[in-house]
This record gives C-alpha cells, sequence and structure tokens, in this order.
C-alpha cells in the first residue's frame, strides 16, 4: 500500500471502516505532498538562510507527530489527513512560489511596503516618501525579503488550501481532490495559519470546532479542529534536530548572524526521546565558549516549546480532550540543569541578564519628578499627547479628513475622590498592547517594528507620533495612584473594551477586565481617568510653577502677588487645557461636566485672532495685541505665526506635536518644531534662515510703522535671525536723532572708531578724551539682543542655523563689524580683532528664574598702522 504512506505514518495503523474512503484519502493526502514538496524544496532560494524547510521538514512532521500525540489522539483518517495536508501547506508562504505573482504581488503587500519603511525609518530618521516606496533601493528591498516573507507566511497557507495555480489555462491545486478540497480546504487552511497566532487565539478563532464527516466516509470520521490545531502548533515547535540544519548543508549555505546561531544549534541535536510525560533534546558534541549564544538560543527555544506543551495541557484539559504525550521539556527549569541534555565546555550557562531589580522604583523615579521636575501640567499633556497620537494614526488607517477626531478632557467627583479623564475616538489598544507597551516603561509600541503588526499599513505612510520614548503615561502618577485606563479597539465591537485598572500606583499589580456595560467605548478609542491624591494642587491653578519657588518670589515682591491673585482667577480649566495644546491639529474639548466647550479646533491657530492665541500662551502677564505673521516652509506649510518682540514682548513657544515644549525670547507667537529630551521641555522649531527671510518680507511693515525706539528694540534680534535691517531703525546719535542700521553704517564711515553703546554708557567712557572728535558714538537699545529658546541666558540657545540645528547666526555687533569692514577695505577679522567689547550685569535675580540682563559697548577701531 505505497501510496498511503504518508497518512499510515500518522495514525501508525490501517484503521478499521471503509477502506474505499481511506484509500481516497491517502491518495489526497500523498498528492498533497508531492506538490506542495515543489513549493518547500524551493524556499531556500528566497530565504537562503532559514534552516531547512523543503519537503524532509514535512515528513519528519508526520513522523513526530504520532509520537506527540500518544495512543488515540487522532482518532481517525479525517483526523489524519486534516493535519497531514496542515503539515505540507503551513510553511510553504516562506517561498516566493508561493505566490502566484511573485515579489511583484509582495511588493503591493502592505507587510512588504512596513517593512520597506522600516528600514528607511531606520537609516533616515523619516518616513520613506511616495517615490521611494515607488522606486524602492534594491539592496534594501532584497535584505527584506525574508522579514516580509516571515510575516505572510501563516497568512499565505489560508489562502493556499483552495487558491490555484494557473498554466497554460489549466488550474491546479495542492489538495487535488475538488470534494475534499471544498469541504476540508477552509479549515486546513485555518489550522495551517494557526501556528502563527498565540496560544490564546486558538480556542477563538478556529472555527467551526468540529468538523462532521463526507457522506461517502463513515460518520465516527469527524475532525476536531482544536485538537489538530493544537498537535500542529506542538510539533512544528518540538522539530529542532539536526534534520532541520544538515552539517554539509550548514557548511555549504555559511548563514550569518542570528541565522547561524540557528543552524549551529540545531545541527548538533538529535531526535527527542518522548516518554514518562517528557520530552528529551540531546547533544552529541558540547557548546564550546565561542558558541555560547548557540546554546542560549537554543534553551529560548526549548523554553518556547514548553509553554507550547503547558498550554496545550491546559486547554486540552479544559476541553476534555486527549493529551498530548509530553507534557514538558527536560531539564528546562534551569540553564545549569539543561546542560546535563545539552552539553557546554569550557564555560557555564547562567541565567543572568541586564535586569532592573526594583522596577517599580525606576519607573516612580525617571517616570516622575526626576524626568519631569515638580510641574503638575505634565501628566495632561502626557496624556493628551498619547490620545492625539491614537487619533492621527486613525486617521490615516481610514482615510479620515485631516481636521477628523477628537481629545475630550473632563474632571468630576466621584467615591474614590477627584478625577481627571482624557479621552479619544483613536485606533485603541489592543488586549496585548495594553499588557505589554503600555506597561513596558521606555517600551513605545509607534517606535518599535510591533506597531506594524499592530496597525498594518501605519508606518508605510507619513505618519509621525509625538510620543518616542514609551514613558509618558507613567507619568499620571505625579498626580495619583488609582488609575483607570479603558480602550477599545476601532475595528472591534464595544463589547471588546478592555479595562486595566491600578489601584496601588506603580507598585501594585494592575488588573485587566472586560468593561461593563457602561463602561464600553462605542466606536473605538481610549479613556484614561487619574485620580488626583492632592486636588488642592490642581494643575490650572499653579500653571506649571514650582510651589516653593513661585511662594518665595511672591514673598519678596507684593505687586507681583497682587498681580498673581488676578491671573490665578482666569487660569482656568480650559485656558490651561489651552496652553498645553495651543497648536493642536486635533479638536481638543474640556469641562468638568457636560456641556463640553471646545478649547482648540484642529489646526485653528494658523488663521485664528492674534489675541485668542496670546490666551495660549502662559507665563503672560498683559493682552497680545496686534497682528502676527504667518512663517512658512518650502512647501507652504505653516510653521510659526510670530512676531519680532519689542519692549511690550509677551513670550513666544515652540510647539511639538501641538503641544507645549519650549518658550522662545525674542519673538512672540507660536513655532512648531522637534523635541530634543524625553521629558520634551525642550525643542528646536522647523524653521530655517530662507523661511525668516520670506516671513521678513511682511514683518518688515509692521515693524516699519513701528517708533524709532521699538524698532531699534527689535533691530538686535531681527538681525539673529538673519534679516536684512538695513532700512530698520538701530538707535541714535549725540543729537538723538534716530538712526538706520545704513545710516549708522554711512555715517561711521567718516570716524577711525566707532562707539556702540546698549543703553547705558559706562563709566570709563564719559571721559572727554574718549570721545575725540574721530570717535563717533551710537546708543543702540538692543545691541546685543537675540532670539533664544528655553532659556533666556544669553549663550545658552541662540535662533537659528541651517537644517533647524541651533547655534547664533547674527547680532547687530557682528552685522556692523562686517559692514565697517567693507568701509574701511580690513578683513572683518582683523576688525574683530582690533575691537573691544565689555558686558556686565545690569540686574540678576538669578534665585528667582528671571532672565540676566547684559549691558554691552562695543569698540570698532581702524587700526591699519
Amino acid at each position: 500500500m505505497q501510496q498511503c504512506d504518508l497518512l499510515s505514518v500518522l495514525l501508525q495503523r490501517v484503521p478499521e471502516g471503509d477502506v474505499d474512503a481511506f484509500q481516497r484519502l491517502c491518495t489526497a493526502a500523498n498528492i498533497t505532498r508531492e506538490r506542495a514538496g515543489y513549493i518547500a524544496n524551493d524556499i531556500a532560494r528566497s530565504y537562503p538562510d532559514l534552516t531547512v524547510h523543503s519537503g524532509s521538514h514535512i515528513d519528519a512532521l508526520c513522523q513526530l507527530a504520532p509520537r506527540i500525540a500518544g495512543e488515540g489522539f487522532i482518532s481517525n483518517p479525517a483526523e489524519g489527513f486534516v493535519l497531514a495536508a496542515s503539515f505540507c501547506i503551513h510553511d510553504l508562504g516562506n517561498g516566493i512560489v508561493a505566490y502566484a505573482r511573485g515579489e511583484d504581488e509582495l511588493r503591493e503587500t502592505i507587510e512588504w511596503k512596513d517593512a520597506y519603511s522600516l528600514e528607511i525609518r531606520s537609516a533616515l530618521g523619516r518616513p520613506p516618501t511616495q517615490e521611494e516606496l515607488a522606486s524602492p533601493d534594491e539592496k534594501v528591498a532584497y535584505r527584506i525579503l525574508p522579514a516580509v516573507l516571515r510575516r505572510l507566511h501563516a497568512q499565505q497557507a489560508e489562502s493556499l488550501s483552495t487558491e490555484p495555480f494557473h498554466h497554460d489555462g489549466d488550474s491546479h491545486y495542492l489538495i487535488d481532490d475538488s470534494e475534499l478540497r471544498r469541504y476540508f480546504g477552509p479549515i486546513i487552511g485555518i489550522i495551517a495559519q494557526s501556528h502563527n497566532w498565540g496560544s490564546d487565539e486558538l480556542s477563538k478563532r478556529v472555527l467551526p470546532r468540529r468538523v462532521t464527516a463526507l457522506p461517502w466516509m463513515p460518520h465516527h470520521w469527524t475532525v476536531d479542529t482544536l485538537k489538530i490545531a493544537v498537535l500542529l502548533r506542538v510539533t512544528d515547535a518540538a522539530h529542532l534536530d539536526s534534520r532541520r540544519a544538515p552539517g554539509f548543508l550548514y557548511a555549504i549555505r555559511k548563514p550569518e548572524g542570528e541565522s547561524d546561531f540557528h543552524w549551529r544549534f540545531q545541527e548538533r541535536l538529535g531526535q527527542p526521546i518522548i516518554g514518562d510525560g517528557r520530552i528529551e533534546f540531546t547533544s552529541t558534541r558540547p557548546f564550546v565558549a565561542d558558541e555560547a549564544p548557540s546554546w542560549f538560543l537554543c534553551y529560548d527555544a526549548l523554553r518556547l516549546l514548553d509553554r507550547e506543551l503547558q498550554d496545550a495541557e491546559s486547554l486540552l484539559a479544559e476541553l476534555g480532550l486527549p493529551r498530548l504525550e509530553p507534557r514538558r521539556v527536560a531539564g528546562i527549569h534551569s540553564p545549569s540543569t539543561l546542560t546535563h541534555y545539552i552539553k557546554v565546555e569550557g564555560w557555564e550557562p547562567v541565567d543572568c541578564p541586564i535586569k532592573v531589580s526594583d522596577a517599580a522604583s525606576l519607573v516612580e523615579t525617571l517616570g516622575g519628578k526626576a524626568l519631569y521636575g515638580d510641574e503638575p501640567n505634565v501628566p495632561l499633556r502626557e496624556l493628551i499627547q498619547n490620545a492625539t497620537d491614537a487619533v492621527r494614526a486613525r486617521r490615516i488607517l481610514e482615510d479620515r479628513h485631516p481636521s477628523w477626531g477628537e481629545v475630550i478632557v473632563t474632571s468630576g467627583n466621584d467615591e474614590h475622590g477627584e478625577w481627571v479623564e482624557v479621552a479619544d475616538s483613536g485606533v485603541g489598544m489592543s488586549r496585548r498592547v495594553v499588557s505589554s507597551e503600555l506597561l513596558d516603561f521606555g517600551k513605545s509600541l509607534w517606535s518599535s517594528n510591533r506597531v506594524a503588526e499592530e496597525l498594518p499599513g501605519l508606518v508605510s505612510t507619513t505618519y509621525e507620533s509625538t510620543g518616542q520614548f514609551g514613558i509618558g503615561f507613567f507619568s499620571v502618577f505625579l498626580w495619583g495612584d488609582r488609575v483607570r485606563v479603558s480602550t477599545c479597539r476601532f475595528e472591534e465591537a464595544a463589547r471588546s473594551t478592555l479595562v486595566l485598572e491600578i489601584a496601588g500606583g506603580v507598585y501594585s499589580r494592575p488588573l485587566l477586565r472586560p468593561a461593563t456595560k457602561e463602561e464600553e467605548i462605542r466606536s473605538g478609542g481610549t479613556r484614561i481617568r487619574v485620580w488626583l491624591t492632592d486636588p488642592a494642587r490642581m494643575p490650572w491653578m499653579e500653571s506649571g510653577y514650582r510651589p516653593d519657588k513661585l511662594r518665595n518670589f511672591l514673598e519678596r515682591h507684593p505687586r507681583m502677588a497682587a498681580a498673581w491673585e488676578k491671573r490665578k482667577r482666569h487660569n482656568t480649566f480650559l485656558k490651561i487645557c489651552g496652553q498645553i495644546a495651543p497648536t493642536l491639529d486635533v479638536r481638543l474639548l474640556a469641562g468638568r461636566g457636560y456641556p463640553l466647550s471646545v478649547v482648540v479646533e484642529a489646526n485653528d491657530w494658523e488663521t485664528t485672532e492674534a489675541e485668542i492665541l496670546g490666551g495660549r500662551i502662559p507665563h503672560i502677564w498683559r493682552t497680545l495685541e496686534g497682528s502676527l505673521t504667518t512663517l512658512c516652509d518650502e512647501n507652504g506649510e505653516v510653521i510659526g505665526r510670530v512676531r519680532v518682540a519689542g519692549s511690550r514682548s509677551i513670550g513666544g513657544i515652540v510647539t511639538v506635536g501641538g503641544l507645549l515644549a519650549s518658550e522662545v525670547v525674542g519673538l512672540d507667537g507660536m513655532l512648531i518644531g522637534r523635541t530634543l529630551v524625553a521629558a520634551r521641555n525642550k525643542a528646536v522649531p522647523f524653521a530655517q534662515k530662507s523661511h525668516f527671510e520670506q516671513w521678513w518680507q511682511v514683518e518688515k511693515k509692521r515693524v516699519r510703522s513701528l517708533s524709532g525706539e521699538e524698532q531699534a528694540n527689535c533691530a538686535g534680534r531681527l538681525a539673529s535671525l538673519g534679516c536684512d535691517i538695513g532700512e530698520i531703525v538701530v538707535g541714535y546719535a549725540e543729537d538723538h536723532r534716530w538712526l538706520t542700521f545704513e545710516q549708522v553704517v554711512e555715517l561711521a564711515c567718516g570716524f577711525d572708531r566707532l562707539f556702540l553703546i546698549d543703553r547705558i554708557v559706562p563709566e570709563w567712557a564719559q571721559d572727554d578724551e574718549t570721545f575725540r572728535p574721530e570717535t563717533l558714538s551710537i546708543t543702540a537699545p538692543s545691541l546685543d539682543e537675540r532670539v533664544y529658546l528655553g532659556d533666556p541666558t544669553p549663550g545658552r540657545f541662540g535662533l537659528l542655523a541651517s537644517r533647524g540645528d541651533w547655534g547664533g547666526w547674527n547680532s547687530l555687533s557682528s552685522l556692523l563689524i562686517e559692514s565697517m569692514a567693507e568701509r574701511w577695505n580690513l578683513p572683518s577679522a582683523d576688525v574683530r580683532s582690533y575691537s573691544e567689547i565689555e558686558g556686565h550685569a545690569d540686574f540678576s535675580i538669578e534665585e528667582e528664574g528671571l532672565s540676566i540682563d547684559y549691558v554691552y559697548t562695543l569698540i570698532l577701531k581702524n587700526d591699519r598702522f
């Protein structure tokens, strides 16, 4: 009975019953094995570093399965046929020939685009352009092919069980018997695909649970699909012996990297021994110290098999099904025990990976005050940021309008006390993300390869998340220890809503449960509620200042204290939300209960009145009057709305992802940029010098309409932005006549020495001898006032250099040096070396965190002798 080999091996006996039905199943199984072998033998061409996945792998699985299953587990030939066909098909997707149009078909898949995009993002730090996706780099395309096949192979297995291969008008199928293909094909495809699922998904997704016999079979030849799926995944995990990595083939292929570790350990292992509830693997040659990575990879593979066996035992016992013969892997409970079976020589494997013993303490420290300081607004900012990232992702995945979606911030109280909640209409989180990435400190879903599995197609778009570091969620513990996260994936029904509850801060064990009817989220999204430990420190009352620092300052400045009390009354919940997210591209609503108020409309900052935008800039003491000038990049995208600051500056900010990140000194208004640090309290604008050149053509009209004194107050800052200030007033001469920069240069040409004085004339400069007739003195109110980011201390940050890098461009003094050098026909370096500059602090109250004002005097000399 040669043609019955495959099924006979699985069943290990010829069953009683209908011989014709058995013969038909045997024939179909052998034809499927023969045809699958052609594809399987070609896998090495597409995936050369992969261990053996040829027809010999299929045969080995069929031989190993009955040993693992034990007597009576495979109860009839129909189950044997379904299992054999699943073995034949489950790995075929690892080869290009399994796809009708080969690599062209693969390149059209979301998985290929995601893998290519991840490579580009990793190499260039940005998403790929549409041109790069349309005309990919072939070296990168070749490099990602194995990863793409690995991701798609299980999914492809489902279609291979029923889809034809076409040639010259003929259709050929892996399962040749049309009746068996139509009846069993779909469930064979699902079982074959299921080997790549998590074990907890089996009972949910393998449907139907039981398949009855075809009319021409004995009625008791039913197929328990779940039982067969369990046996497939355990057998596949257990096939680790040298048949997967023959020594001669290993020598020919010479795999590299991690693939080499796989080949090396599997080449050492013999066939397993199964008995007494265990499966035992041994090696014939020991692993030396240089081969330690291979040994540990073997250890990990056997631990995975052990988990599969334990999961199988639990599931089969729960459903009252027959058990598998082995329940555990011999020697797996520690590395040292496994060395009795998998030998080592000259070293000792110890399971001591780098770890954090007190993870809760690390989270509490680095996710709290050590990172963010004592700023009570931080948790609200981080929650709004995470919510906005989720909304943006859903916009792209569902091809929604750029203004679609919303984030809602509410506050209230219940039996646990005062709470604040942030809800969004974003993508929501799966069970795996809630229990893994969300609670894994320092691990961000958005910046990991896992995002391609969770949200296929997202990474191959222009999507860039604001969150990058995986630590923002933990800032909620600055507010309180009780947190509730409710979430529902956007493509799932409301009844799939999950609730994660943390009752005792980072030291407690979270509880994950299904949502009650009242907690369900319709249409997808996430809600995070935090109960406040100290409601008296509501963040909208202090607006980010350290309480002790603020209290000390106000005690010393009574007039400031009165102004602060007036200001505090205006710092409502809504206003603080607007100050946290001033340039958000998602609609933001807030309130204490309903109805809610709209705080920010998506991208409204680009067009709304300047006075309204001024209310979103924190730490200001006056209203923003007048207008702001729009700043655009080379593509016409709005990247800022700012004006140069004069004597009545209200301040400026840089936002990242729509959220406040840094302050700007020298500009009023808003710039958008990118973050510099994990805490996101330092950022650099996207603006470059060329952008300010265009901005200046519009802003110039406003500046020239100002008084001479106001123009002079702006001049130094405009110079630092690289603006042409030739027509702008910069100061005045002895007769107090206001002079433009061009007039200063023109007037100075008749003198050999030029004094440029910042507001206050130093005592030594008031000597009559100093101010000789050949000396010109110009008073410039803003000699060295530049634009600074974040820290107002001069020299800390200057704005802006090419490509958005930070460093000073120009200043009024350096422009004057260049101009005078040209007029005196001297190298600018000589004039600079001849010149002197003196600076001293006019006032200093650094302990209150206020800026230090410096007074400079520049002396330019024409010393050509």
